[in-house]
């Protein structure tokens, strides 16, 4: 990817790069201060509208906007895939992203880092001592359990654990 130039923010530009956005499933590369950069963009504009109004002037900072708003959406969804993949290939990387999108970037990495040290909440088992021999079969839940043979005991899911009791296959304990 080539680092997409913002020393010269027009509404041509914001188009273009809206449309980049849209086309690729990569992130277009920007500089640290694209925001200012659209930032000072919009001021201008207001400023031109303040000093001669006209329809046309109005038309293009009124969809600026919104080209700016819908780029920002578009780009916030792309860092959040990124980020997330960046964590399972053990492989951050924030360069090619504005200032604000890198602190979002982060501060996603950091909260999916947490969440996947702590794990999931573990599903609480239910002991079961297995009345008849059981060959290996799925769980109401999608899951796989067994072989059993007669006697064992087994923690199995809440619901795998009704189904055997229902059946009088197993007994909870």
């Amino acid at each position: 990817m080539e680092v997409v130039e913002a020393n010269y923010v027009n509404y041509d530009f914001l188009r273009n790069l809206l449309s980049l956005e849209r086309s690729q499933s990569g992130l277009e590369l920007v500089k640290e201060d694209f925001f200012l950069h659209c930032g000072s963009f919009v001021a201008i504009q207001e400023g031109v509208l303040k000093e001669s109004f006209s329809l046309e002037q109005a038309r293009v900072l009124e969809n600026s906007r919104k080209i700016m708003g819908e780029l920002k959406d578009v780009r916030l969804r792309k860092i959040l895939f990124k980020a997330f993949r960046d964590l399972e290939a053990n492989a951050v990387n924030s360069s090619g992203l504005a200032k604000e999108e890198k602190e979002f970037y982060r501060s996603v990495l950091s909260l999916l880092s947490q969440y996947k040290q702590k794990g999931s909440p573990a599903e609480e088992k239910v002991k079961v001592k297995i009345l008849v021999d059981l060959p290996e079969m799925q769980s109401p839940d999608g899951g796989a359990f067994g072989p059993f043979q007669r006697g064992a005991v087994a923690a199995l899911s809440p619901a795998t654990a009704d189904l055997l009791a229902q059946k009088n296959a197993a007994e909870k304990i």
